[in-house]
């Protein structure tokens, strides 16, 4: 018995050293941020009995909100500073009786002398489980010293005179009945009453006497500071929308806030640009994204604003004139190509557009040589917005040289003539149409006057 009261003193002595006794995770937030705690003292199912309370919790959550729970569950904090309180009771042992002080007794010595008191206790089984020695030769009061643990009432308790030469005497009516002095006594409230040192009096009859317990219960209290601070608004931009011509000039897009920051992904991790003001320089046309974001100075981060440009092109001009062959020397028609309404036509010699020949709706075919030949043309507005590129593919063919090599039927009735023709500054195929209806290149069998 006295080894399990050392090992609970020794135990209680080991967590007093404990200086974190919950966790709170996080201690520090932005905006409504959800806490969770961590209780550092499980009670491991302990269970309370009769004479103990087991684990007590009591948690303050700094909110107007408490809870006895072991493990309370998550809550969500809004902005604001937090003190949260922790006390955990511990109570397994139950009492420990440490002294009897009799008082006053019923029974006296048979010779006049000084009673020679003891103790007995029983549980409820009826076994003895104290029977001090007797203490010679004194009357009360008289104390006797215990350390019994009482953790299974009910218990009941004899104080005895002890004769020599006679039975011994309970010292409730003086009866050598012992168990006419035998009588049931409470322990103290299993509560928090009954915490620490606590001296009750008991009696019946002429027997008084005092019982003086121990109840060893470990508290820890600990606390802990919450931080949650504003989340700041969201960056107000000059642009949150916009659509632009591809080549036009886009403003800059600037944002009012503190550690202003612009990404161009909504996962906020490809930073694009820092500080009040980004400029855009799309390289392509298309629908393009950011993100822009501030952050105070408590290190929280807004929601971010989202940006949207489209970059556009105008649609590439539709041209009028269909016929694109041409004989070389042959008056050529000009090339008519239509803009959208106020916009204007320009012509260029190459498709990077940087060799411009003309400027509006119609145009002189600029090269007439024999070949075929490209004009590249676009539409603007007066934005300085460029549209897609149309194209016009002429050809201009060189004019026909023919050649004959004629030999004469050799006699007036004889059908050996021929015809060779030479075709030169084209190439085949080609059409070739004489007048008695061949098609050939090179006649035969020709006679006199055919």
């Amino acid at each position: 018995m006295k080894q399990l009261i050392i090992s609970f003193f020794l135990l209680s002595s080991i967590l007093a050293f404990s200086q974190t006794h919950f966790n709170a995770n996080p201690t520090n937030g932005c905006g409504n941020t959800t806490v969770s705690f961590i209780n550092l003292h499980p009670s491991n199912g302990v269970l309370p009995s009769f004479t103990t309370t087991g684990f007590k919790y009591l948690w303050n959550f700094g909110n107007s909100q408490t809870s006895v729970a072991e493990n309370p569950s998550p809550l969500t904090y809004t902005p604001g500073t937090y003190t949260i309180k922790y006390k955990c009771t511990i109570d397994t042992v139950g009492f420990i009786l440490t002294n009897i002080l009799v008082t006053s007794v019923g029974c006296n010595d048979p010779f006049g002398g000084k009673v020679d008191l003891y103790i007995q206790i029983l549980d409820g089984n009826n076994n003895m489980i104290i029977n001090t020695p007797y203490v010679n030769d004194m009357n009360p009061p008289v104390s006797f010293s215990l350390s019994l643990l009482l953790n299974n009432p009910p218990y009941y308790i004899r104080v005895i005179d002890y004769d020599s030469m006679d039975s011994d005497d309970n010292c409730i009516n003086d009866n050598e009945q012992l168990t006419a002095g035998t009588f049931l006594y409470p322990l103290p409230p299993n509560d928090s009453t009954g915490f620490g040192t606590t001296t009750l009096a008991y009696t019946n009859q002429s027997l008084t006497f005092t019982a003086t317990y121990v109840k060893n219960v470990i508290t820890y209290t600990d606390s802990v500071t919450l931080n949650i601070y504003p989340k700041p608004s969201s960056p107000i931009v000059n642009i949150t929308n916009g659509t632009f011509c591809f080549g036009e000039t886009i403003p800059t897009l600037a944002a009012t806030g503190n550690n202003i920051q612009w990404y161009s992904d909504s996962m906020l991790t490809n930073v694009v640009s820092t500080g009040n003001t980004f400029s855009v320089n799309p390289s392509n046309p298309g629908t393009y994204q950011y993100f822009v974001t501030q952050t105070s100075t408590q290190g929280c981060t807004s929601s971010p604003t989202v940006i949207t440009l489209n970059i556009q092109k105008l649609p590439a001009p539709i041209i009028l004139t269909n016929q694109q062959t041409f004989c070389l020397g042959q008056v050529l028609p000009n090339i008519i190509a239509s803009p959208q309404q106020g916009n204007v036509i320009h012509w260029y010699a190459d498709s990077t557009l940087t060799q411009l020949i003309s400027i509006g709706d119609t145009l002189t075919i600029p090269d007439t040589s024999a070949g075929s030949h490209t004009v590249y043309v676009v539409q603007t507005n007066s934005s300085g917005c460029f549209s897609y590129v149309n194209t016009y593919t002429y050809t201009i063919y060189p004019r026909i040289l023919a050649s004959a090599v004629i030999t004469p039927p050799t006699c007036h009735n004889s059908t050996d003539g021929q015809v060779q023709l030479n075709i030169e500054n084209v190439a085949p195929p080609y059409q070739i149409m004489w007048s008695n209806g061949s098609n050939q290149q090179n006649l035969t069998n020709l006679s006199a006057g055919e």
